[in-house]
């Protein structure tokens, strides 16, 4: 009887107004250099949609794009410093965590999707243990697609590209590296968010991107060809701080890992499907296809075997290399 009294001296205590206190809210916040209004966006945003309502608006991804937390080396920055808790880069800004990552990246390594589809599941879980080991946690993989040179004026040997001003993402190690290859050119360094401003002003004549990227930067009134074949692979991923993610209640990592299996993969298929629409998009504003001699792309292909070599140590170990160059070839081997 003494514990009846207890309870219910204990229930009348608490004030009738009294409210249960509503989940607090945790706020994640990612840097990006895409453009707000872009297709690469507009898939994210379905992702972050999905997360709103699983978790019933208790955990909320907010994205500063267009570059307003800065360049790719800016936003690792504000990684280390606590200042964004995740960030969607591009190869080069995955680059400057991982390094090995950029083996992926290799120009003239991959001649379709189902190449690069094949060798990356096959060293996936490597670079995510690699990601782990620094401090990041891999939520998924996202395409660039595939990157192309557009030009303001036609070529389609090197001698016609001698002399010509050539956009380098500043701070690239593996852009850098590929001037290496082409001593013909003028590298003209500069960072990504300012290339829309140097290429209207005439401060360059070949740029590299992706198709996609050239419509959603609003790069297309300062080119007039894109050159095929492709020079190489675009490599993205969406990464987390890997104490912010742990530190995440289970049930919410798990909606994350449920939804970045849901909809990465379909934002792959949707960039790939639309750098194949933004090609023959780019015709309406003018930008005519030239494609490189074949002798051209030969000389091409083997100068930059020897840029695969002399990034060995600097940028992946020899192993790495090894394996990603085995794993493409046994894989052309299976299909033919």
């Amino acid at each position: 009887m003494r514990y009846f009294w207890v309870l219910l001296i204990s229930l009348i205590s608490i004030p009738v107004n009294a409210e249960i206190q509503p989940l607090k809210v945790i706020t994640i916040r990612i840097g990006t250099i895409v453009p707000e209004r872009s297709s690469w966006m507009n898939q994210i945003y379905r992702f972050n949609e999905f997360i709103k309502k699983e978790t019933k608006g208790n955990l909320k991804f907010i994205w500063w794009t267009s570059g307003v937390a800065g360049d790719e080396p800016e936003i690792i920055e504000k990684l280390k410093r606590n200042e964004l808790d995740g960030a969607g880069l591009s190869g080069m800004g995955l680059g400057r965590i991982v390094s090995d990552v950029r083996v992926l990246e290799l120009p003239f390594l991959f001649n379709d999707y189902e190449e690069v589809d094949y060798v990356r599941s096959k060293i996936s879980p490597l670079l995510s243990k690699i990601f782990n080991s620094k401090g990041y946690e891999l939520i998924g993989w996202v395409d660039q697609g595939f990157v192309y040179f557009f030009s303001k004026e036609e070529f389609r040997d090197i001698s016609q590209i001698k002399g010509k001003r050539v956009w380098i993402w500043k701070e690239d190690p593996l852009a850098e590296a590929l001037t290496e290859g082409f001593p013909e050119v003028t590298p003209y360094f500069e960072k990504v968010t300012l290339l829309k401003k140097i290429l209207d002003e005439g401060m360059v004549d070949v740029i590299y991107f992706p198709p996609i990227g050239v419509i959603s930067f609003q790069l297309y009134y300062g080119v007039k060809y894109v050159i095929t074949p492709p020079i190489t692979y675009g490599l993205g991923a969406f990464v987390m701080k890997k104490d912010v993610f742990d530190s995440l209640p289970d049930e919410y990592k798990e909606v994350i890992r449920k939804g970045a299996d849901e909809f990465f993969p379909q934002f792959v298929r949707d960039v790939r499907r639309e750098t194949e629409e933004s090609i023959s998009a780019l015709n309406k504003f003018g930008i005519k296809k030239v494609t490189l001699n074949e002798s051209t792309v030969s000389e091409l292909r083997n100068r930059m075997r020897k840029v695969y070599d002399g990034l060995i140590g600097k940028l992946y170990p020899q192993y790495l290399l090894t394996q990603v160059l085995s794993t493409l070839a046994q894989f052309r081997v299976e299909r033919k």
